[in-house]
């Protein structure tokens, strides 16, 4: 019974999946659970939001529409925004970004005490920016131990893997070990 939030590219099934993207999939709400979701749904996780994550898990380009940004909130390694959910920014100082990873709703989650873990993508720094920047334990597994194929947008099986963000790594190695069993 421990609140998960999960990168928005993660299907949920009970939950809108976008991509941090403005458009209109016909898969808003998916038919079936990510399978790392449905294993944790299956062991008691109460799946309690939906992480913002950088549009489609990179830098985008401005496609312009309603939900354009009214800002962007500057880090020292690029930029980051999402059309649909806004801009996700450090929970203590709203001024400075969570970092350029892609995962950063995840890492802001953990950190405002929102949720008690979080899974994101990781294909480059996507995991580790956000857990540093917001100060929170990651555990990045290789990707043949726990994957990030399954039922997600953009999904990358040669090059994506999850990564699992708490508040602590003995948290961690709990989620770790509830999804190997």
């Amino acid at each position: 019974c421990i609140p998960f939030s999960f990168k928005d590219p993660f299907d949920t099934m009970d939950m809108r999946t976008t991509a941090g993207a403005d458009a209109r999939y016909d898969i808003d709400f998916p038919a079936r659970d990510h399978t790392l979701v449905g294993q944790l749904r299956q062991k008691g996780a109460i799946i309690y939001a939906k992480a913002v994550n950088t549009e489609y898990n990179g830098i985008p380009a401005d496609p312009g529409g309603r939900h354009e940004p009214a800002q962007i909130i500057v880090s020292d390694q690029g930029y980051q925004r999402s059309t649909w959910a806004g801009n996700p920014a450090n929970p203590y100082d709203t001024t400075r970004s969570a970092s350029l990873g892609s995962s950063s709703g995840s890492g802001v989650s953990v950190s405002a005490n929102l949720v008690m873990a979080s899974l994101g993508e990781e294909t480059r720094a996507s995991c580790r920016g956000p857990s540093n920047h917001n100060a929170v334990a990651l555990i990045l597994p290789h990707k043949a131990m726990l994957g990030f194929d399954g039922g997600a947008i953009g999904a990358d099986i040669y090059c994506d893997r999850s990564g699992i963000h708490c508040r602590t790594l003995a948290d961690c190695a709990k989620v770790l070990d509830a999804l190997k069993d």
